[in-house]
């Protein structure tokens, strides 16, 4: 009894109860209670013209946020996205789909890997949005062997300096399976996946990150009240990001 409760004193107090405040910032944080824009895009090269898109909203206060009409949509902005001078630019256009409110999609767009874009957001009310990305290679399996009795895939990976963060998805007929690669510092990767899914392995699909959309996507989190969290924001003059994808998908014949 008395060792059990040495060990839950020591729990105890090494822990913050849940009224206690979290970890707090440790320097005085400047805050602009200014109008902003909050921007969330991906420019997703695939090697086709489709896919890439820009959801622009307006950034409000907690008060606002829990207002029954509060409005967070803008749906006049101007997204202009850059590649080298001015004269290579492409216009995104909002969606009219009611379910895609605030959605900003190109026309057209034909992306390059290796290849520095430069984009623009404004409206009238707002400063304006600045955000740099740069779409990595196209990321490279070979020696892939698959499975179908056991479900299982091997394959290699030859990773790249470009690439922040890979991801790897296998599809089945009923969803799929996701793993994300954490050593980046290796010059390949190799991989033998047992999927736990008891469907056939239809398609593998690779994904590489530049590192804007990893830095945002793996911010942490937390749940704890009275807790402090520093803005994630890859863009200048707003918050929110603007990264890039590459994607390469295989299909497999059962």
């Amino acid at each position: 009894m008395k060792v059990t409760l040495s060990c839950l004193i020591l729990l105890f107090w090494g822990c913050s109860l849940p009224w206690e405040p979290g970890p707090m910032p440790t320097e005085i944080i400047e805050v602009d209670d200014g109008q902003k824009l909050n921007v969330f895009g991906v420019l997703r090269y695939d090697g086709s013209d489709s896919g890439s898109f820009v959801h622009v909203q307006k950034l409000i206060s907690t008060e606002e946020m829990y207002s029954m009409d509060a409005d967070v949509v803008i749906r006049d902005a101007r997204v202009l996205l850059m590649e080298g001078s001015v004269s290579d630019s492409h216009l995104f256009v909002m969606s009219q789909d009611p379910l895609y409110d605030g959605y900003y999609y190109p026309d057209s767009l034909q992306l390059m890997s290796g290849q520095r874009y430069r984009m623009e957001i404004s409206t009238e009310g707002y400063p304006t949005v600045y955000a740099e990305t740069v779409i990595p290679e196209i990321p490279t399996a070979d020696e892939i062997r698959v499975n179908h009795s056991d479900r299982s895939i091997h394959f290699r990976l030859e990773m790249d300096s470009s690439a922040a963060r890979y991801a790897v998805r296998l599809h089945f007929s009923g969803g799929y399976e996701e793993r994300v690669l954490s050593d980046m510092s290796a010059d390949h990767y190799e991989l033998t996946w047992a999927a736990e899914s008891g469907d056939t392995v239809l398609a593998m699909e690779v994904a590489a990150y530049d590192k804007n959309l990893f830095t945002y996507l793996s911010a942490s989190t937390s749940i704890i009240p009275q807790t402090y969290h520093q803005d994630m924001s890859t863009v200048e003059g707003g918050l929110g990001c603007i990264g890039s994808i590459a994607l390469q998908r295989i299909d497999f014949l059962p």
